[in-house]
């Protein structure tokens, strides 16, 4: 498998010169860049744009949570920046993921753009939590139409066993060895994560601190 089409780099940095250059250092071998709060508040929808325009998938996550009108209204402006995919927080509600779903396909079709993924967000890898927990926020997801969760490699598995080898697992806290921990709580290898049934990974510092991002990219890719 080329595990490069799984991986979704997050562009976690603070000028948009920084993120650019990251992207240029990394596609094609990555395909898919995460634009997260940090970067869409500083260099807005016209990055989402030129990361479009070199062909790149952007994952937009900017974790809506808000009453289900407004999370519909937000998900229709963002679906028109041709995305692969874009966050909501479980805990939102059904009917804010609903209308996430609703929303955001009805404007990509309209608008001719790629109809996004819809990814609720579980629980954060900051935070400490049992798998029945995250199991609940996934089944929830899934009843509400959404494409699949943000989880960690500890619940990949199980959120498969219960919601179907079709409904999408993406980990984020993805690093070299289990032992390089920081802020994230839950966090994982590669091989850890493909093996427990993730579709896709999210890998920051791991890549994006590494004096060549390439090398630490395949580094991370080699088991």
């Amino acid at each position: 498998m080329n595990y490069n089409k799984k991986v979704i780099v997050a562009l976690d940095v603070d000028s948009e010169d920084k993120a650019k250059s990251l992207v240029e250092s990394l596609f094609p071998e990555v395909e898919i860049f995460k634009v997260g709060l940090e970067l869409f508040s500083i260099a807005g929808s016209n990055f989402v744009n030129w990361l479009d325009n070199i062909g790149a998938g952007v994952f937009l996550d900017l974790k809506f949570f808000d009453i289900p009108n407004t999370v519909g209204r937000a998900s229709s402006a963002i679906a028109k920046l041709n995305l692969w995919g874009f966050t909501v927080h479980v805990s939102a509600g059904r009917d804010a993921m609903s209308k996430a779903k609703e929303f955001s396909v009805e404007t990509a079709k309209k608008q001719s753009k790629n109809v996004p993924y819809v990814l609720g967000v579980t629980v954060l890898t900051s935070q400490v939590t049992g798998v029945k927990d995250v199991i609940q926020c996934a089944t929830e997801a899934k009843l509400s139409g959404l494409d699949g969760v943000i989880a960690s490699v500890h619940e990949a598995e199980a959120i498969k066993d219960v919601c179907g080898r079709d409904f999408l697992v993406v980990t984020p806290g993805i690093r070299k060895t289990p032992e390089d921990r920081d802020d994230q709580r839950r966090i994982a290898t590669a091989e850890q994560a493909f093996r427990s049934g993730s579709d896709y990974i999210v890998v920051g510092r791991a890549v994006t601190k590494a004096p060549d991002p390439k090398s630490a990219l395949q580094d991370l890719l080699s088991w």
